[in-house]
């Protein structure tokens, strides 16, 4: 198959699968794990849209192969939390020179939907927007042959800002979907319940020599390079949005809510919470979703970051994007070196680490052999 075969924009995702030999239809995270690699394939199941928005399903195969073309690999591994659905969601979107990667991880009873929806809308959202900044045809921005680095500033702030609009319609769009399924008769068409449940959201967009990210929550980007004849540096692309930080203990604290700690040492969090609070305390301090923990100083507003590329092509650049459940267990220079490792011998990156993170989760000897979800991209660059 050659890659001049997909020059059409595409669209994968992660998707689990739905096993009617598991209780509630969940694949089982014990088969999953132990199996070998090609059998945690089991757990994804990807779909490749082309012709824009016409989706053509392909299968596992036909999609893995197509990802690999793109030197881009993907894995979404279900974690030991005994019948809890996977939460996490992943997708990878290639329109032309412009690549978007993003993963949402769930939390709350339906987290898996709140992240199924903003994984398969925000990417769509955001493009048109970088579509826009990509042909130049934003007002203000100056013409790149005259000014580079005025245009490069500019096209910086036009895409700050079209993330920032992005994140905040899609957490509208949450709003949206719970009153409508609160809403008698239409919420027997519509099963959404964004109050308690909600999703980090973690964006790459990879163009030209530039990769701009955009999160909120505490699912994380990672950048690995090795100049030839030098060692691998690595930049962490995100910060986890706790709400202990000091700027978001503050905004929080003037709604009202407090920052308490909770659990013994060393496995502190801490959570926000509220006098009579009738929702779970909430971990995290940005999120899309969790419609009642907005209200006590969460936002939807992601953090923004440009980065220009600081390395030449002979260089080996390795981007990752992952959730709790890989860097938690895994750190980010162990990561990336392990990715590369693992394409240099022509196995799956993903895989790889997905494998990995599941063995650390066991060795931490957690009650009932917990592990959580591990859903990983990760894209050569």
């Amino acid at each position: 198959m050659s890659r001049s075969g997909f020059d059409e924009p595409w669209f994968a995702r992660t998707t689990p699968t739905v096993r009617p030999d598991t209780p509630g239809g969940q694949a089982s995270p014990f088969l999953a794990a132990r199996a070998p690699f090609l059998k945690v394939d089991d757990e994804v199941q990807a779909n490749v849209a082309q012709q824009g928005q016409v989706q053509q399903p392909l299968s596992q195969p036909q999609t893995q192969q197509i990802l690999q073309l793109y030197n881009c690999f993907m894995v979404s591994l279900k974690g030991n939390k005994s019948t809890a659905p996977n939460q996490d969601r992943a997708s990878i979107v290639n329109f032309g020179k412009v690549e978007l990667l993003t993963l949402c991880d769930g939390h709350g009873e339906v987290g898996h939907d709140v992240a199924e929806v903003c994984c398969e809308v925000l990417p769509k959202l955001l493009l048109q927007h970088v579509a826009r900044v990509e042909s130049g045809m934003s007002p203000g921005v100056p013409n790149a042959a005259r000014n580079p680095q005025e245009a490069a500033a500019a096209l910086s702030d036009v895409w700050c800002e079209a993330a920032v609009q992005t994140f905040l319609e899609m957490h509208r769009l949450t709003e949206a979907l719970t009153a409508l399924s609160l809403d008698g008769e239409a919420g027997k068409a519509v099963s959404f319940d964004a109050r308690c449940s909600g999703a980090t959201a973690t964006t790459l967009v990879l163009s030209n020599d530039r990769i701009f990210v955009a999160h909120v929550g505490d699912s994380r980007a990672v950048l690995g390079f090795h100049p030839p004849g030098g060692q691998w540096m690595v930049r962490e692309l995100t910060r986890d949005h706790k709400p202990e930080l000091p700027e978001e203990r503050s905004r929080i604290e003037r709604t009202g809510a407090q920052v308490i700690s909770v659990g013994q040492q060393p496995n502190v969090t801490c959570r926000v919470y509220s006098h009579q609070q009738a929702w779970p305390s909430i971990n995290m301090s940005r999120s899309l979703g969790d419609l009642h923990a907005h209200s006590q100083g969460l936002i939807a507003e992601p953090e923004v970051n440009l980065i220009e590329r600081s390395w030449d092509a002979s260089s080996r650049a390795v981007v990752i994007v992952a959730s709790d459940g890989l860097l938690d267990v895994i750190d980010s220079f162990t990561a990336v070196t392990m990715a590369w490792e693992s394409f240099e011998k022509g196995t799956d990156p993903g895989h790889v680490l997905s494998q990995e993170a599941y063995a650390r989760w066991g060795r931490r000897g957690l009650q009932a052999g917990y592990s959580d979800d591990i859903s990983i991209i990760v894209r050569i660059l």
